[in-house]
């Protein structure tokens, strides 16, 4: 067996069929330490090339193109680097020993292995992993995909009122959280170049679980783990590994290589999973500026003005750029001339970085669902709902993050003046406001990025996304008894599409006459008596029509070219669809009547038809798998990508597969794994979209595709976790 150097010995590790590790070591401490030299072994590129992400260097590395441009002025914005030394002090002292042993662990490895040719390639130095540095690269994690889900959708509408848009248009976007929006005093405010404002669409998801005992067949409970996330590239973003220690216990589940902590997974005692939880924990307001200072209820007060040094790989010289901060965030303009300008605000970012990582380490040492949902309260910085099961038989749901307790008749769905406000620094929403539960009656507990009620004024969540698939994933749980392991499956791989089922019984009537129309209403109310090639190509053909009659509904206050930017190019449909599919439920008269919905599906019609004809909206998806820098550049047979292979799933199925357009890459998002843990058993079940390697050469590159396709799951960990 093959060997590490660990903090009290030598460190015994094998790997399975697809790569992944499993090592022998003593205890917590060293098993951060075996997770970073491992991480350091197979994903070094991956982690050095987030971190240069994570200081705002994408440019360095790959030139001055849009995207790395818009990512750079993204992460420089926030100033995810300003203020690393702080945090670091604010680690508490069993997190600092975490945290550190996984330093020791992955520089180690650093001392052993070959400089990788990408990295010479691209300039880049391999330097030293450290507190500091895994501090950057969980606020990066946390931010791109996540949070930065809510700054894009709140940017497109600050530029949407920049735009002296017609109020129906918020009204169609947001729904009842444009209440309060006040158009006129918002007509001054001055939009950056959107480059400088904007971040590129991604679509975060995730299904997430629990089943109680009461509806199992073991008479435990059972948990399912699976991040939405981009899955087209090799290798994946995450990394599973298992840590056994010499007094029986054990760690195990999926992470992100730079990280000292598994972001699902189990240990003897609990099983754990996220999705993310849309907490609106970014808002806009806009403040008035001149001389460098803002206006705050009518005293100027200074701002924090920051200039960086931004290095672009080709030019000789560095640009210089200049931003501005005060206690609320970051102004979006040039402070120095007067102007109404947007002021970002990541509620958390400054204060909870370092708590938020002191509570994921307790939780590591949780024995109980109780002690688990209670460490979570003080993960105040990112937003995720928390699923958890564990040995007592209990199951429970808790959400972290923090919300501002925002001045009365602003939602923070969209902008708002700031100048008549004297405080920077909002209250935050009450504790009891959280939700957090155990044990509920129906037994299961289950999340998909929905909305949860809260009372009025204590609302956390303003832009969820549809909860097709919650409802979906509620019906079939709420239907099962004796849930084993392949019910869940079942239940991950589901196909019947909640929004073709809610929508076409409301659009029948109002129909253009043509036969393939009325059999694909038979087909929505009937999905599951179809065989799966002809209801996968029903699927595709509803949503291309579904994204034809919202781009005609948007035409009005947009324009064609903008609508059509809107929905294809940036992607946007999945952070208003809520809002948007109400209104095409003909929910709001007032926006969308009868006779206003007919006339969008029978234009919408023939261009769906076409679009469908032409190859796009095709299920299932058809798609290569390709290497996280060359891509395409090589042809398959040399093996750094792979031929194209049918994907399953549709865009609002639990098995959700979304592709996104983004600066002409295209991305396709899906559950990138799943894993699945029955508490009456040690270990679990678990595939993924590919193995453990970033080397072409290296274990388990691009492993584990067909079984991910195909719904077929090997034992997570050593053989040894499962004997006896």
């Amino acid at each position: 067996m093959p060997e590490i150097p660990g903090l009290h010995g030598p460190i015994p590790y094998e790997r399975d069929q697809w790569g992944y590790p499993s090592l022998e070591v003593q205890d917590l401490v060293e098993g951060a330490y075996a997770r970073g030299y491992m991480h350091a072994k197979d994903r070094l590129v991956q982690v050095q090339l987030q971190l240069m992400m994570a200081q705002g260097r994408l440019m360095e590395v790959a030139g001055d193109t849009p995207l790395t441009r818009m990512l750079d002025r993204a992460i420089r914005t926030l100033n995810f680097t300003g203020d690393l030394t702080q945090q670091v002090a604010k680690l508490d002292k069993n997190g600092r020993k975490l945290l550190q042993a996984y330093c020791e662990g992955f520089n180690a490895c650093l001392k052993r292995r070959r400089k990788p040719l990408i990295l010479k390639a691209l300039g880049i130095p391999v330097t030293q992993h450290s507190l500091a540095r895994v501090i950057l690269l969980y606020r990066f994690t946390s931010y791109f995909g996540l949070t930065s889900m809510h700054q894009l959708a709140e940017g497109v509408i600050a530029g949407l009122v920049a735009d002296k848009s017609d109020r129906k248009l918020f009204d169609i976007l947001l729904g009842d959280k444009a209440n309060g929006l006040d158009l006129a005093s918002l007509q001054t405010m001055i939009m950056p170049r959107p480059e400088h404002f904007l971040l590129p669409p991604m679509a975060g998801g995730s299904n997430a679980f629990a089943v109680a005992p009461k509806k199992t067949a073991s008479g435990s409970p059972m948990l399912l783990s699976e991040f939405h996330l981009e899955v087209g590239r090799i290798p994946p973003a995450m990394y599973a590994i298992t840590t056994t220690f010499r007094d029986g216990g054990y760690y195990q589940g999926i992470g992100i290589a730079g990280l000292a902590w598994l972001s699902a997974g189990r240990t003897e005692n609990l099983a754990w999973t996220y999705t993310f939880g849309h907490a609106d924990n970014i808002d806009i307001l806009v403040e008035r500026c001149k001389d460098e200072q803002y206006l705050a209820d009518g005293e100027w007060k200074p701002l924090r003005r920051r200039v960086e040094s931004v290095k672009i790989r080709g030019k000789s010289k560095p640009e210089k750029w200049v931003f501005y901060d005060n206690a609320y965030g970051s102004v979006m303009g040039d402070a120095a001339h007067a102007g109404d300008y947007p002021c970002v605000r990541w509620n958390g970012l400054r204060d909870c970085t370092a708590t938020d990582i002191n509570a994921a380490r307790r939780s590591m040492e949780a024995k109980d669902v109780a002690t688990f949902l209670e460490t979570h309260r003080d993960i105040r910085m990112l937003s995720l709902s928390a699923v958890v099961v564990d040995t007592q038989n209990n199951i429970g749901y808790t959400q972290t993050g923090q919300v501002d307790q925002r001045p009365e008749g602003w939602t923070g769905a969209y902008p708002r003046k700031g100048w008549d406000l004297a405080d920077r620094q909002p209250e935050q929403l009450p504790e009891s406001t959280r939700l957090t539960y155990m044990n509920p009656e129906e037994g299961y507990i289950a999340s998909a990025n929905e909305a949860r009620e809260r009372p009025p004024g204590a609302e956390w969540i303003t832009l969820p996304e549809v909860d097709y698939r919650y409802r979906r994933i509620c019906e079939l749980l709420e239907d099962s008894e004796n849930v084993g392991i392949n019910r869940i499956i079942e239940v991950c791989y589901d196909e019947v599409d909640l929004c073709a089922r809610d929508l076409m019984p409301i659009w029948a009537p109002h129909l253009p006459s043509h036969p393939r129309l009325r059999d694909m209403q038979a087909w929505a109310t009937q999905q599951e008596q179809y065989e799966k090639s002809v209801h996968r190509e029903y699927m595709g053909l509803f949503h291309a029509y579904h994204n034809e009659v919202a781009k005609l509904l948007l035409e009005p206050y947009m324009g064609a070219d903008k609508a059509h930017r809107f929905l294809e190019e940036m992607g946007l449909m999945l952070y208003f669809q809520n809002s948007m599919d109400s209104v095409l439920r003909l929910e709001h008269p007032d926006l969308l009547d009868e006779k206003g919905l007919q006339s969008l599906l029978e234009r919408a019609w023939p261009l769906a038809v076409q679009r469908f004809e032409e190859g796009d909206w095709h299920i299932p998806l058809n798609e290569s798998f390709l290497h996280m820098l060359f891509q395409d550049a090589f042809p398959s047979f040399l093996g750094f990508s792979t031929k194209p292979m049918e994907i399953p799933g549709g865009p609002t199925v639990p098995f959700q597969s979304r592709i996104l357009h983004l600066q002409n890459e295209k991305l396709h998002i899906g559950p990138l794994f799943h894993m699945i843990f029955d508490m009456s058993q040690p270990g679990g079940w678990y595939n993924f979209a590919g193995g453990a390697s970033e080397d072409r050469l290296g274990p388990g590159y691009a492993k584990g595709l067909d079984a991910w396709r195909e719904g077929r799951f090997s034992l997570l960990g050593p053989s040894s976790l499962y004997q006896g």
